[in-house]
C-alpha cells in the first residue's frame, strides 16, 4: 500500500485536480497573472523608458550593470547606487586577451589553453613557461585568428603567417592541446577551434546570466525579458584602448552572433571608469558642496589607470561642465595600452607602466612645450615629471626635450589613437600636471588650481605589484593624489558604459538593426545595385566637366591611401606602378586611375576627443564634413587648360610657385560606419552654364561614393606609415 499512496501523492502534485471533490474542477479557471514588473513603462512600446546595460568583458572578471532610464530626459543618473550590477568572479567568464598553453597535471605532454589569471598562476606553480605565453596581438584573438589547430597533424590551417610561427613556438612543448570552455567542460577531441568560438560562448553565457539577474530585479517573465532585450535595450561595451578598429568590428560581429541586442556601442575602458567615478563622487556631495566644487573641478586633470587581468590602460581626462545631474568630459589623451595586467609577468613591467602613463600625458607635455610661456621652466618640468633620474641630460637652448621610453621619442612620435592637432588644452590643463611649478604658474594664470588625481581602478587587489610600481613611479610628484577604487562592488567600467549611452556622439563603434540586418558584404552589394540605375539617370543630367571629373575619381578597384595631413585634401592621379599618370583622364574616362588622397580623416573622425570643432556628431553613426576638394593634375593632363579661359572659370587654377594645375570644387562628405565597412558619401557640385554663373556652380547633384574599408587603419605596428589601404566603389 505504501507505494500506491506514494504514487497517488506524486500524481496529485503534478495534477492539481487529482483527489479533489467532484464538481470542484468545474469552477472557471483563474486568468493567468500578467507580470507588469517594477517598471510597467518598460513593457509599453510607446513609453520612453529604456533598459540600458553596460558590460565590461574582462580577461579575469567580467561585470555588467543595468538600469531603467527615461529616454526623453536622457540625463545621467542621480546616483550610481541606483544601478544594479553583476560580476562573474565565480563564473569563469573570461575574455582571452592574455593566453598561454599550460601543462596538464595528468599528462605532461598535453597542453591546455588558459587565459588571464590562470596564466599568472601557472607562472608561479611551474605549469606554464614564459615561452608558452601568447599575448593578444601575437595570437590575433578575434582580430583575424580563424585557424584550426589540429593536434594530429600539428599544423595550423587558414592562419596568417605571422601567427603561425608564434603558435608553433608556444605549443612546441606539447603533443596535443585541449581547451576549457566557460561551463567547465574540457574538449576531449584535442582540437582547438577558432578563438572566435570561445568569445561567442562566453558572450552567450554571460548574456544568460544577465537575463536571470534582470528577471529578479525587474520582476517580469522570461518572455517579457526577451521582448525588452530585442525592442527597448541599449548596450554599451568597454574595450581596451589598444584595440585596433578591426578588433572592434570583429567584436561587434561576435556580439551579434551571440544574440545580444542589436543597439550596441563600444567605449574606452578607462574613460568609462573615470566618468562613473566622478559621477559617483558628485552625487555623494550636498548641493552646497557641489556648487563649491563646480568651478575648481573644471581645472582638474585626472589620469585614470585601468588595471585589468590582461592589460593596463591610461587615459587623461578633464571635466568641462558639471551641473546637478550632468557631467561632461574632454578626453585629453588616451594611451595605446599595454599588455601587463595582473601580477608580474616579466622584468619589463616597470618600463611598460612608465610608457603607458607617459603616452597618456604626452600631448599635455607637448602642448606645454609649444606654449612658449617664459614663466614656465620647461627644463625643470621635463626633469621633474617624466624623465628617469639617470637620464637628466638637457640642453638649455632647446625648446623641447626628448623623453625615451621603450625606444620611442615621445614628443615627436605619432601614436595610435592620438591626433596632436585634435588635442584641445587650456592653461588649466597644463597647470594641473605641472606639479613642481603649481604655485609659480598659478600666480601667472588664474586663481585656484586643483591638484592632479590618479585613479587606479580594476582588479586592484589582484595586481598589488603593479599598484606598488605605479605609486613608486608617481612618488616624486608630491601634489598628485592616488586613489584606489575596486570595481567589484561598483563596476565602474560597466557603469561608465551606461552613462556614456546618454551621449550618442562619443562611441568608438556603433551598431544598429540596419547594420546587423544582413551580412555586411550582402548589404553592400545590394546597396550598390540599388544605386546603379539612379546613378546612371543622374549622370545624364550632369555637365560634361562634372561627369569627367567623377569618372576620374570614382572607379571600381581604385586605391586610396591616407596620410597624416588633417582636413586638407590633395588628390593626384597615378598609374598602377605609382608613377604620375601622363594620360589625360578626360580623354579616356573608362580607364581606371588609382587615386592617392592625402588625408588622415579616419584617425580623427572616429575618435571623439578634441574634434568637436571640426566634426558634427549625431545620434546616428554618421559624420558630415564640408570641404573644398582640391584635385592636383599633372601638366600633361592639363596641357589644354591654360590655353582655355573657360577652364579657368570652371574651377581650374595654377599654382604660381610650382606650376601645378588644380581643380577645386566644393564637396560635402558624409562618413558612415556599417559594421566592418566605412563608407564616404560625397556630394560633388554640378557644373553647368558658367557664362551665367561665374561661381562655377549652378546646382548640386548627388552621387554616392563608397570607400570600402579593407584592412586596418591608423598607426600600424612598428615603423609602418600612418596610412590606410582603401578601395573605392560606387
Amino acid at each position: 500500500m505504501g507505494p500506491v499512496r506514494s504514487r497517488a501523492k506524486k500524481a496529485q502534485r503534478h495534477n492539481p485536480l487529482a483527489g479533489r471533490p467532484t464538481g470542484q474542477h468545474d469552477k472557471p479557471a483563474a486568468k493567468p497573472q500578467v507580470h507588469t514588473g517594477r517598471y510597467p513603462g518598460l513593457l509599453d512600446k510607446a513609453n520612453s523608458q529604456l533598459l540600458r546595460i553596460g558590460v565590461d568583458f574582462g580577461t579575469d572578471n567580467s561585470s555588467a550593470a543595468f538600469v531603467v532610464v527615461d529616454d526623453k530626459e536622457d540625463k545621467i543618473l542621480e546616483h550610481i547606487d541606483r544601478i544594479h550590477s553583476l560580476h562573474t568572479l565565480n563564473e569563469k567568464i573570461r575574455f582571452p586577451t592574455l593566453a598561454a598553453f599550460k601543462t596538464l597535471e595528468s599528462s605532461p605532454r598535453r597542453g591546455q589553453l588558459v587565459f588571464a589569471q590562470d596564466v599568472l598562476d601557472g607562472l608561479y606553480d611551474g605549469t606554464i613557461k614564459v615561452d608558452n605565453i601568447v599575448s593578444y596581438p601575437k595570437l590575433g584573438l578575434i582580430d583575424d585568428f580563424s585557424g584550426i589547430f589540429d593536434a594530429d597533424k600539428g599544423a595550423l590551417e587558414k592562419l596568417q603567417a605571422r601567427h603561425l610561427r608564434t603558435l608553433k613556438n608556444a605549443t612546441r612543448d606539447f603533443d596535443s592541446v585541449v581547451i576549457r570552455y566557460p561551463d567547465g567542460n574540457v574538449e576531449q577531441d584535442v582540437v582547438l577551434t577558432a578563438i572566435d568560438d570561445i568569445v561567442v560562448r562566453c558572450l552567450k553565457y554571460f548574456l544568460s546570466l544577465i537575463k536571470v539577474e534582470l528577471r529578479k530585479k525587474l520582476q517580469i517573465s522570461q518572455e517579457q525579458i526577451e521582448w525588452v532585450m530585442s525592442e527597448k535595450t541599449e548596450v554599451g561595451f568597454a574595450a581596451p584602448t589598444f584595440w585596433k578598429d578591426s578588433m572592434l568590428d570583429s567584436f561587434l560581429r561576435l556580439i551579434q552572433e551571440a544574440g545580444w541586442p542589436t543597439y550596441c556601442k563600444i567605449w574606452s575602458e578607462p574613460k568609462c571608469a573615470l566618468s562613473a567615478y566622478v559621477a559617483g563622487n558628485v552625487a555623494d556631495l550636498s548641493r552646497k558642496q557641489r556648487d563649491e566644487m563646480k568651478g575648481r573641478e573644471l581645472d582638474a586633470v585626472r589620469i585614470v589607470i585601468d588595471i585589468g587581468g590582461g592589460s593596463l590602460d591610461a587615459t587623461t581626462i578633464r571635466a568641462t561642465e558639471i551641473t546637478d545631474d550632468t557631467i561632461k568630459f574632454a578626453c585629453i589623451a588616451e594611451s595605446s595600452g599595454s599588455l601587463c595586467g595582473g601580477r608580474l609577468l616579466n622584468d619589463n613591467i616597470e618600463n611598460r607602466i612608465k610608457k603607458t602613463i607617459g603616452l597618456s600625458i604626452n600631448p599635455v607635455l607637448q602642448a606645454l612645450g609649444d606654449a612658449g610661456d617664459s614663466k614656465i621652466d620647461k627644463q625643470a618640468f621635463w626633469q621633474s615629471f617624466l624623465y628617469d633620474k639617470s637620464r637628466r641630460n638637457f640642453d638649455a637652448d632647446k625648446e623641447t626635450y626628448p623623453v625615451q621610453y621603450g625606444g620611442n621619442n615621445l614628443p615627436s612620435a605619432q601614436y595610435e589613437y592620438m591626433t596632436p592637432r585634435s588635442v584641445i588644452l587650456t592653461k588649466a590643463d597644463m597647470v594641473a600636471v605641472h606639479d613642481s611649478h603649481v604655485k609659480r604658474t598659478q600666480e601667472a594664470t588664474h586663481g585656484q588650481v586643483v591638484t592632479t588625481e590618479v585613479v587606479l581602478i580594476g582588479g586592484v587587489t589582484r595586481a598589488l605589484y603593479i599598484v606598488q610600481k605605479i605609486k613608486e613611479h608617481l612618488a616624486p610628484q608630491e601634489d598628485i593624489i592616488v586613489t584606489e577604487v575596486e570595481d567589484f562592488e561598483k563596476p565602474l567600467v560597466a557603469i561608465g558604459c551606461i552613462l556614456s549611452l546618454g551621449q550618442p556622439g562619443i562611441g568608438r563603434r556603433f551598431a544598429t538593426k540596419e547594420a546587423y540586418g544582413v551580412p555586411i558584404a550582402e548589404a553592400f552589394d545590394k546597396g550598390r545595385h540599388r544605386r546603379g540605375n539612379k546613378w546612371e539617370d543622374e549622370r545624364t543630367d550632369m555637365g560634361e566637366e562634372a561627369r569627367d571629373l567623377t569618372d576620374w575619381i570614382v572607379k571600381v578597384g581604385q586605391r586610396a591611401e591616407l596620410s597624416s595631413e588633417v582636413y586638407d585634401w590633395s588628390v593626384s592621379f597615378l598609374n598602377d606602378d605609382d608613377t604620375p599618370c601622363k594620360t589625360d583622364p578626360r580623354k579616356n574616362p573608362k580607364k581606371t586611375f588609382p587615386v592617392t588622397i592625402e588625408q588622415d580623416i579616419l584617425s580623427c573622425a572616429h575618435r571623439g576627443y578634441g574634434t568637436t570643432d571640426r566634426l558634427e556628431y549625431k545620434n546616428v553613426p554618421q559624420i558630415e564634413l564640408r570641404k573644398k576638394l582640391r584635385i592636383q593634375l599633372s601638366q600633361e593632363q592639363c596641357m589644354s587648360i591654360h590655353d582655355n579661359t573657360d577652364y579657368t572659370k570652371r574651377g581650374f587654377w595654377r599654382d604660381s610657385t610650382n606650376g601645378n594645375w588644380f581643380f577645386t570644387c566644393p564637396v560635402r562628405v558624409i562618413l558612415e560606419w556599417h559594421d566592418i565597412r566605412l563608407t564616404w558619401r560625397a556630394e560633388i557640385p554640378k557644373c553647368g552654364d558658367f557664362e551665367k554663373n561665374t561661381s562655377g556652380v549652378t546646382g548640386v547633384w548627388h552621387k554616392e561614393v563608397v570607400f570600402a574599408l579593407i584592412g586596418d587603419h591608423g598607426v600600424r605596428d612598428g615603423d609602418a606609415q600612418n596610412t590606410s589601404r582603401m578601395d573605392i566603389d560606387y
